[in-house]
């Protein structure tokens, strides 16, 4: 009996100190715009993951991953923004229309017992017939803390960061100009 109290009492022990992956809600922001500035044109969006794995980073020694898909969440918060500034959003490929692909290219975030850094980094290439413009947007952020950050704190950070990123690309005034025209 004491034999089988204590191998139950180990097994307990090391699954509870066994890391566990976290799940972060991915919801940016879609950037705000001071005003219409394209008149019904029409604008296809692809969207692309070129990150090695979905794996955002680590929250001490347990794997950060998004969901919905961080190309999933962009191609609506785009399309969204796209909107607000008077595109219309064709679908990808469609005929006259500019073309936006958007590049995930890092969304990181790690977090240890006293400190946590993020990084986010969004390509874009708009192009039409001969023409086209590319641009990179980045965000990092970095802190300290008295224990490792919470989940909630994490995802929040997370999101502003995609938010910021999204941000900039939309005030990228030769980006908007170029699909405006």
């Amino acid at each position: 009996m004491f034999r089988h109290t204590l191998l139950m009492s180990f097994i307990i022990l090391v699954a509870a100190c066994a890391p566990s992956k976290h799940l972060v809600n991915l919801q940016p922001k879609a950037p705000m715009t001071d005003s219409a500035s394209a008149n019904n044109i029409a604008v296809a969006v692809s969207i692309e993951d070129s990150r090695n794995n979905a794996i955002i980073g680590k929250r001490g020694d347990a794997e950060v991953s998004g969901t919905p898909p961080v190309s999933e969440v962009l191609q609506t918060v785009v399309g969204e923004a796209l909107k607000k500034r008077g595109f219309i959003v064709a679908s990808a490929g469609a005929e006259n229309a500019k073309q936006l692909h958007v590049m995930v290219r890092a969304l990181t975030f790690d977090a240890s017992a006293g400190q946590w850094r993020g990084r986010t980094e969004l390509s874009a290439r708009a192009n039409f017939g001969n023409s086209d413009y590319k641009s990179a947007y980045s965000v990092e952020k970095e802190g300290k803390t008295v224990v490792t950050i919470g989940i909630k704190d994490m995802e929040a950070t997370i999101n502003s960061m995609l938010s910021e990123a999204l941000d900039k690309m939309f005030h990228d005034s030769n980006l908007v100009k170029f699909l405006s025209q």
